[in-house]
């Protein structure tokens, strides 16, 4: 059995928002995903739950990759985040970002995932 792949979406974290543009994208997606794509969508915006949530998932279901989509309320564009930071680490996807990008329209690669849930 292949070991799945687990990606995650949120909820609306303001009054104004009907929704949240992870859980968009995971919609256009979904179907276009391999059969052992696992979702955990509608995360709360919450520090404290969602990585509650979404390492209960890692644990329960061992993925082999974990992709953690996210809203960010002022860009225009699709981006993928080079970086992300741990308290006062730093830590960088292993994927070649370029490479995923460049037969794009409208995505760009970010290097500052602001405060990422």
């Amino acid at each position: 059995m292949t070991a799945p792949i687990l990606i995650t979406s949120f909820r609306p974290w303001k009054a104004n928002q009907g929704l949240n543009s992870s859980d968009v994208l995971l919609d256009q997606v979904m179907a276009k995903l391999p059969s052992h794509a696992m979702f955990l969508r509608y995360l709360p915006v919450n520090f404290d739950l969602a990585p509650i949530r979404v390492i209960s998932a890692i644990v329960q279901y061992r993925p082999k990759v974990v992709v953690c989509c996210g809203m960010a309320e002022t860009r225009k564009r699709l981006t993928v985040e080079q970086w992300g930071t741990y308290k006062e680490q730093r830590l960088a996807t292993p994927i070649n970002l370029q490479t995923l990008v460049d037969n794009t329209i409208h995505t760009s690669i970010s290097e500052d995932a602001g405060n990422f849930v």
